[in-house]
């Protein structure tokens, strides 16, 4: 997937916040496209949520457009900067969880019809595939 191909929002309710968060942000999200097509971009708030009593607290939200499903992750801490790293964190934990998650299925999927398939075979069939894997063998040369 290219760059031209992924998209990420930006709604920072907080100021001074440096363009190096920004880009690294958007660097680690890109990062997960690697070889994959499911993840077509993101959306990041970053916002002041502290009362008049409570010490300043800040949340961040990072919403990921993956297929099947978009992913949420929201993470509040003390400075913008640690909660958009948590946030990005959990993120990258959550898409990485989520793909392992999607791969074990269709390996189960793949393990029933590989033992319906092989129930189905005659005889005849089994020493035909065992005598076309001996030939390939033998004729394979390095």
């Amino acid at each position: 997937m290219s760059e031209l191909d992924f998209h990420v929002d930006y709604f920072i309710e907080v100021p001074n916040l440096e363009e190096e968060y920004r880009v690294e942000a958007e660097g680690r999200l890109f990062a997960l496209t690697e070889g994959w097509n499911d993840f077509i971009g993101a959306a990041i708030t970053i916002e002041e949520i502290a009362g008049v009593e409570s010490p300043f607290i800040y949340q961040a939200r990072i919403v990921a457009y993956i297929r099947p499903e978009n992913i949420a992750v929201i993470a509040k801490r003390e400075t913008p900067a640690t909660a958009l790293n948590e946030a990005l964190s959990t993120m990258e934990d959550r898409i990485r969880e989520e793909r392992n998650r999607r791969m074990e299925v269709w390996k189960r999927v793949g393990w029933w019809i590989t033992q319906t398939w092989l129930q189905q075979v005659s005889p005849w069939d089994e020493k035909f595939f065992s005598l076309k894997a001996l030939l390939l063998v033998l004729s394979f040369d390095p």
